[in-house]
This record gives C-alpha cells, sequence and structure tokens, in this order.
C-alpha cells in the first residue's frame, strides 16, 4: 500500500452533524464532515523522530464506495489538468472529441462491443497521425446513450471521426470541438463527465471509468518522509489500547480523514489533537 494514499477517520456522521462511537469506545470531540471509508482496516502511523502518530484509513480505491469514488474523481480530474498543461508547454493542441454509439445499441451491447470498435477506431487514428495522447471517459448520457469522450493531442476534425467511427461500429453523432481547450478546461470536461458517473452508477465491476494512452503523464509521486511506519490495527483491538500505548510511549497523535492526513504525515505537525474520551 502506497503512504501517501491515505484515507477517512474511524467515525461517521449522522444527518445531524454528530457522530457514533467509534470502535473501542472512543468519543471525539472535534467534528469532521468528511464521510468514512469502512472498506478497509485502520492504520496507525508512527514517526519515533517527531514522536507524532496518525489514526486513518487508508482509501480502498474502488469506484462502488461513495467516499472513495468522490476521491477517485478528484485524482482524475487533477492528472487531467496536470497532463493538459504539460502537453500544452510541450507544444501541442488539445481537443475534446464526443463518439456515440450505434444507434441500433442499448447501454449493455455499446459496452460489449467497445474494445472491438475502439481497438479499429483507434488503429486508424494512430496510422493517420502520430503517437496522439487522450484521456478518455466513457458516459451514459440522459436520454440513456452511450458515449466516448476524449481530450487529446491528435486532432483530425469532426469528418474524420463521422467517417472512421462509423465503419469501427459507432454511431454517427461524432464531435471534434474547434480551438485549443487549456489545460483548466481539460480538467473541467473530465470533472464534469467522472462527476456524472457518481451519480448514475451502471457499471459493472472492473469497468474501465477512465483510459488514458500510454505516455498520458502521470501525477509524480509525493516526497515520503522515510521515518513513518504503518502498521494495520486488528479489528480485534480497542482504539481506546492503541491510544493508550501512544501516549504512554510520548507520542502525540490524531485521528485523520483522507484529506488531511498525507499533509499531517508530511508536516508532522499536530497542533489541535483530538482528545479521545474513555465511554
Amino acid at each position: 500500500m502506497a503512504q501517501n494514499e491515505l484515507s477517512n477517520p474511524i467515525i461517521e456522521a449522522s444527518e445531524s452533524g454528530s457522530f457514533s462511537p467509534a470502535a473501542g469506545g472512543l468519543t471525539y470531540l472535534e467534528q469532521v464532515a468528511a464521510p468514512t471509508c469502512v472498506n478497509v482496516p485502520m492504520l496507525v502511523g508512527k514517526n519515533e523522530v517527531k514522536m507524532s502518530a496518525v489514526l486513518f484509513r487508508p482509501r480502498c480505491k474502488c469506484w462502488n464506495c461513495q467516499t472513495c469514488a468522490r476521491i477517485n474523481a478528484d485524482l482524475w480530474t487533477m492528472r487531467g489538468v496536470m497532463g493538459a498543461q504539460l502537453l500544452a508547454e510541450a507544444g501541442h493542441e488539445l481537443r475534446l472529441v464526443t463518439i456515440t454509439a450505434h444507434e441500433r445499441h442499448s447501454v449493455r451491447r455499446a459496452v460489449e462491443v467497445l474494445p472491438s470498435g475502439w481497438n479499429k477506431l483507434r488503429n486508424r487514428w494512430q496510422r493517420a497521425t502520430t503517437k496522439p495522447q487522450y484521456i478518455l471517459i466513457p458516459e451514459v448520457g440522459k436520454r440513456g446513450h452511450f458515449h466516448l469522450h476524449f481530450i487529446t493531442t491528435g486532432g483530425m476534425g469532426t469528418r474524420w471521426w463521422k467517417d472512421n467511427a462509423r465503419s469501427s461500429g459507432f454511431g454517427y453523432s461524432n464531435d471534434e470541438s474547434e480551438g485549443n481547450l487549456s489545460a483548466s478546461k481539460s480538467g473541467f470536461y473530465v470533472g464534469k463527465y467522472l462527476a456524472k458517473q457518481l451519480h448514475n452508477n451502471i457499471w459493472k465491476k472492473g469497468f474501465h471509468r477512465v483510459r488514458t494512452s500510454q505516455n498520458w503523464p502521470k501525477i509524480p509521486p509525493l516526497p515520503r518522509d522515510e521515518n513513518w511506519q504503518f502498521e494495520v490495527i486488528p479489528k480485534t483491538e480497542s482504539i481506546n489500547v492503541v491510544c493508550l500505548a501512544l501516549s504512554q510511549g510520548g507520542y502525540t497523535y490524531r485521528f485523520a480523514d483522507h484529506r488531511s492526513a498525507w499533509s499531517l504525515i508530511e508536516t508532522g505537525d499536530l497542533t489541535g489533537t483530538w482528545v479521545p474520551t474513555i465511554m
């Protein structure tokens, strides 16, 4: 498990904003609005140099997890923006292309034939231009039509997509945007189409909700403090016992959600530590 893939605290918010007792009988005095991923065990990270500790849940990364799906969408949107910026700085122009499924295909059938149809279209595309880069998001529209949206450096013009997508097994209604897309606009489209999937989750397990060309830039790994060590907290072990051991060992500790845990681990600054009350 990568050390920068962190998640949410063990507590859950109710609609009223209050929290139910956490495992081990703890009640936390500080409220946090972040929802909780419960699909993975809780971890404790300890830094013996700074005598700091963070208790958190790493994200499960699953799209069917409401918490982690939002995080996945945010990370992919970030990669869309960053990749578009790097490609633009390298002199590439970016276009938004939309390909529709064959008008006789249901969503289920469109997904079944997607691998063969996309391979045909992509092979033609790669022969027609030099190493096109893309980030692609499948989507089902409000009317139930299956689409492929992608930001790409390999613009061919709307006419080319209409002719070649159709002969590859897709529909007629295909389009390429005019003018160069900015990095921020590219990220907007990636976030827009991923956000639609969060509210209309029809994909089966294993379906790739985002696809990229081999060389679409990746988010570089964050620098890590090698003094941090991580351990899984067994489900049978009381969180009270873990916290008591940390306190007796001289550690300052905090419970963190996904969006704050990494900064805590990076800085070691645990000011505002939550105070647990044993019930």
